[in-house]
C-alpha cells in the first residue's frame, strides 16, 4: 500500500519490486511457511481485493455485534 496520491510511476515501480522478490524462490517459501499466499496482483487487482476485503469483514464485524473503540 501507498499514500493515497502516490504517483503512478512511483507506485509501478513499488509493484515492479514487491513481484520480483515474491518470484524469489527463497521469498515465496518463507511467505508460505507464514501461512501467507505470495500472490503478484497489479494495483488495480489489488485494490479490487482490497475493497471486496472491506466488505466480506464489514459483514462479519457487524453480525458479530463488534463496536467501535
Amino acid at each position: 500500500m501507498a499514500r493515497a496520491g502516490t504517483a503512478p510511476g512511483t507506485i509501478a515501480k513499488l509493484n515492479r519490486a514487491f513481484i520480483d522478490a515474491l518470484e524469489d524462490v527463497e521469498i515465496s517459501q518463507r511467505i508460505l511457511a507464514l501461512g501467507a499466499d505470495p500472490t503478484p496482483t497489479t494495483p488495480s487487482e489489488f485494490a479490487a481485493f482490497i475493497v471486496s476485503e472491506i466488505g466480506k469483514w464489514r459483514q462479519v464485524a457487524l453480525v458479530s455485534g463488534a463496536k467501535e473503540n
